[in-house]
């Protein structure tokens, strides 16, 4: 996890040019999401995986830990040699250097999984990008395969006017985080804003990241995975057993079909 102090002291110019500093502990995998991937690991016999948009690594590192071959793409080579430290010494996945948008030019083997975590999707800041992504996704699938995303509760935030939510997990060692959507019409364009402040009582000090977003709610992305031919689609909740509107994590879930059996003659 990101050391925060370390991260603020270097002021806002490197939070706005290197946001993975802020995306991977943000929304790293949580253990209901890690309960989720292990049943359908299991359910659904997964035997290959690909991570897209990787980011350090956590959810590619917990497939293997599962025995699934994982490949993983992430656009960061940073974080990327840290993933692969991480690994070192065991079984590893194959990181790759590389956009999600481009992953078909990879020519990777089709795979039982892909998942798509961190809230990654949204950084695609068109509608076009975001479903030629998904469509490459779909493709990459065997038949029967499963696609998992996880996106902020955009419903939620957006419906209820949620303009700042704390970040309990990254508050510590003199530093409070929150987080913030800024949709206002002179912003430019949709923002994920984080607020940091830092100190105690008199001595405070504090700073602003902001990253582009396209906030997809979410029956836009059923409906745009169900346009791609996606079956079985399943919004969950933060704790991966329901769907609940006050909630700011939403996982979604998707099937490939199956190849449909042969009719026999006679």
């Amino acid at each position: 996890m990101t050391n925060w102090t370390t991260f603020f002291k270097r002021g806002p110019g490197h939070g706005v040019e290197k946001t993975s500093h802020i995306n991977p502990p943000v929304w790293g995998l949580t253990d209901s999401q890690l309960t989720l991937i292990k049943h359908l690991v299991e359910k659904n016999n997964i035997k290959t995986a690909l991570d897209a948009a990787c980011g350090n690594g956590e959810v590619a590192l917990a497939l293997t830990g599962l025995g699934v071959d994982v490949t993983a793409l992430g656009t960061e080579r940073r974080m990327l040699e840290s993933a692969r430290r991480k690994s070192a010494g065991g079984r590893s996945p194959a990181f790759l250097l590389g956009d999600m948008r481009d992953v078909s030019g990879f020519n990777l083997k089709k795979c039982d999984l892909i998942t798509c975590m961190g809230n990654s999707i949204s950084y695609l800041l068109n509608t076009d990008d975001m479903l030629g992504t998904l469509a490459q996704f779909y493709t990459l699938l065997r038949p029967g395969g499963i696609v998992l995303i996880h996106t902020l509760n955009y419903d939620f935030i957006l419906e209820e006017e949620v303009k700042w939510f704390p970040l309990p997990e990254l508050t510590g060692e003199g530093l409070t985080v929150t987080a913030g959507l800024d949709v206002s019409p002179d912003s430019g364009g949709s923002k994920l804003v984080f607020n940091l402040i830092a100190g105690r009582m008199e001595k405070t000090a504090g700073g602003k990241y902001e990253i582009p977003i396209k906030p997809v709610l979410r029956q836009e992305l059923n409906i745009m995975l169900c346009e791609l031919g996606f079956k079985k689609i399943k919004n969950y909740f933060g704790d991966c057993k329901k769907f609940d509107c006050e909630c700011l994590h939403s996982i979604t879930v998707a099937y490939r079909p199956a190849r449909p059996e042969k009719q026999q003659n006679g």
